[in-house]
């Protein structure tokens, strides 16, 4: 069994599923081993749910939300009765806040390393490979994954989020956080309206529990294991959705990085016993794209044969309006960044669009069983505008551009 975030696009997840059918063949050393019949690929939306099913015993018989939150990609997927409603995923995750914010602000790793003398040996060869923006990336992202930093960091960052730094790390890691719920928030909305949601009569019905897993959940377990941290997250999805939650939990993993390793060796039905098989594959946008004078708010309505753009941003600004109401947290957007964001949101969606009217002239078998069909069912055209947009902001504020106080 293989897994993948759905954020990878055609061309590269058939691109993965060929290689490592090959790499089977070439690792078993036998040309002849069935790899077409004998290996199977998940995303990792479904593993990490499985991991919380099975491996946190989390009763999916209520509504359950799990987000993968790992180094490249968040994945996610909703669940109700035991069945799996929605799922997809996109290219925003660790790398962008905490990796990226780092890079940016190197003395605050010497502030969390304290007084261990490998951390602090590792924090001056970083210093050394500043320059190369591509080598320090890889440095502190090998540098956070360590044991030795983890346990670091969940002691020391409460007395560096004192700090000016320390306390922008931490409202970045809440912004990054709200952004994700409010983009599940509007998924809801549209599950909702379409009946493929149903609104809850009892209290148990009105529950949501939020499972995160992923690389990047040790951050935010740090930052939001606390009930009262985790309120300003609620007040923010009852809101969106309308009152359809009375109550929001968040559960977070006990083995972060291995969810969806452990998820690939869990039974899809027994013990867990979830249907997996009815779902929604649609990529809400989060922000209505154009087609002329229509306004479209979700990728299958969109038509290749027309030009897509965006208007405005307002959903984006109806965010931030509410991060500030709940978190405190204000984030304050030039005229002129919104106006190259704009720009910047229309040249990707001419990309998707482009990609989109190709695969509509190109709808070809690939590999046997894997029909083109198929493949869009489990990979991305087009990021969610709103998540684009989110990214854009997260980039101003590990590059020193938007201050966050």
């Amino acid at each position: 069994n293989f897994s993948f975030p759905e954020a990878y696009g055609q061309d590269r997840l058939k691109a993965f599923r060929r290689i490592t059918r090959r790499a089977v063949n070439i690792g078993l050393g036998d040309e002849t081993f069935k790899t077409q019949e004998k290996t199977s690929f998940q995303t990792e939306s479904i593993s990490s749910a499985l991991y919380f099913a099975e491996g946190q015993k989390i009763p999916f018989v209520q509504n359950v939300v799990t987000i993968d939150i790992g180094g490249g990609t968040s994945d996610l997927s909703i669940w109700q009765n035991l069945n799996l409603i929605w799922r997809n995923s996109f290219r925003l995750a660790g790398k962008d806040v905490l990796i990226n914010y780092l890079s940016n602000n190197l003395t605050l790793i010497k502030e969390i390393s304290g007084n261990d003398d490998l951390l602090l040996s590792s924090y001056d060869n970083l210093q050394k490979i500043r320059t190369s923006k591509t080598k320090l990336a890889n440095g502190i992202e090998l540098l956070v994954n360590s044991p030795q930093f983890g346990e670091a960091f969940k002691k020391r960052f409460f007395i560096v989020a004192g700090k000016e730094k320390g306390k922008e790390l931490r409202n970045l890691t809440e912004l990054a956080l709200s952004g994700i719920l409010f983009y599940i928030s509007q998924v809801l909305n549209h599950l909702i309206e379409n009946n493929q949601f149903k609104k809850g009569v009892t209290a148990a019905d009105k529950s949501l529990r939020i499972c995160l897993g992923g690389k990047a959940s040790t951050l935010y377990k740090i930052i939001f294991e606390d009930i009262e941290e985790q309120e300003s997250l609620s007040k923010m999805i009852e809101k969106v959705t309308g009152g359809v939650f009375t109550s929001i939990a968040v559960e977070f993993t006990n083995t972060p990085k291995h969810e969806v390793a452990y998820g690939l060796l869990v039974a899809k039905s027994g013990s867990t016993d979830l249907n997996i098989e009815t779902k929604s594959h649609e990529t809400i946008l989060g922000e209505d794209v154009l087609e002329g004078r229509n306004k479209i708010g979700i990728v299958s309505e969109l038509n290749p044969e027309k030009e897509w753009r965006v208007k405005d941003i307002s959903q984006l600004k109806t965010f931030l309006k509410y991060l500030q109401a709940y978190s405190k947290i204000p984030v304050k957007l030039t005229k002129k960044f919104e106006v190259d964001l704009e720009g910047k949101i229309n040249a990707a969606l001419k990309d998707g669009q482009t990609e989109a009217l190709d695969l509509k002239r190109n709808q070809e078998s690939v590999e046997g069983d894997d029909s083109m069909t198929e493949i869009q069912k489990m990979s991305s055209i087009v990021e969610p505008v709103f998540i684009q947009e989110l990214k854009h902001v997260i980039n101003e504020v590990t590059s020193g551009k938007i201050k966050l106080k």
